[in-house]
């Protein structure tokens, strides 16, 4: 039996206790029927009050297992950032402590099939920072500094080709970068697209830069990758 039906039969027997066996005047049947109207007010208040206290600790009981999913994801976060610094902190240890090559080495071991561009594109922006940084410093001479800025360049661009892809856009961007004319790989990608589909590449100018761009999303993302691989070799072996 409820808690709400034991207190509603509390206060009816409460009522018919007062109420008399055999009520001799009309007087004692008024008082009676307000004496039964006032416990039913009460008691309708008490199953309000009930009511709302359930409400209240459902609602409580929402708010904590949705507290307890964020926790959830938030520690998934935490792991997450812990592993990626992990693997920095290892990259520059392995690296002989250049934190570019340390972040392009971490950035080296997500390029390869199987990422998802979601994983891939904050790798690019948190290398970046690292590169930047680097570059900004003057440090180190310029044939390892070149070698470093020209690998992050091909990751980058790489990711610029896939963001095209995904959102069939900006082609043009990606097909007139004058990186490409320096990564073998990717010529030979473009060369084998002009060979095999001729049709495409018709049109001159700017929609030439635009087919470029779509071929480099399309077929020429790990023809980067390798680019920025083999120029984040060479600065391994200048450091």
């Amino acid at each position: 039996m409820s808690l709400r039906v034991i207190i509603a039969v509390s206060a009816l027997a409460g009522v018919l206790i007062a109420v008399p066996a055999q009520a001799d005047t009309k007087d004692d049947l008024d008082a009676a029927r307000q004496e039964l109207a006032s416990k039913q007010a009460d008691l309708d208040a008490l199953t309000l009050q009930w009511q709302q206290t359930e409400t209240a600790y459902a609602q409580a009981q929402d708010a904590a297992r949705e507290a307890q999913r964020q926790i959830g994801t938030l520690q998934a976060q935490l792991t997450k950032l812990q592993r990626r610094f992990d693997e920095q902190v290892r990259a520059v240890y392995i690296s002989g402590g250049n934190e570019a090559i340390g972040a392009l080495e971490g950035l080296r071991s997500v390029a390869r099939t199987g990422v998802t561009y979601r994983e891939y594109a904050p790798r690019v922006s948190e290398a970046q920072v690292v590169v930047d940084l680097y570059l900004k410093k003057e440090d180190g001479a310029p044939a390892i500094r070149g070698a470093i800025a020209d690998s992050f360049h091909f990751y980058a661009l790489a990711g610029a080709a896939w963001n095209a892809g995904l959102s069939r856009g900006n082609y043009a961007t990606v097909g007139t970068d004058a990186a490409l004319a320096r990564c073998a790989h990717a010529q030979r990608v473009i060369a084998e697209s002009k060979r095999k589909s001729p049709f495409i590449w018709r049109a001159k100018g700017a929609g030439e830069g635009a087919t470029t761009g779509m071929v480099i999303a399309t077929d020429g993302i790990a023809a980067l990758w390798s680019c920025a691989s083999d120029k984040l070799a060479e600065a391994e072996k200048l450091r």
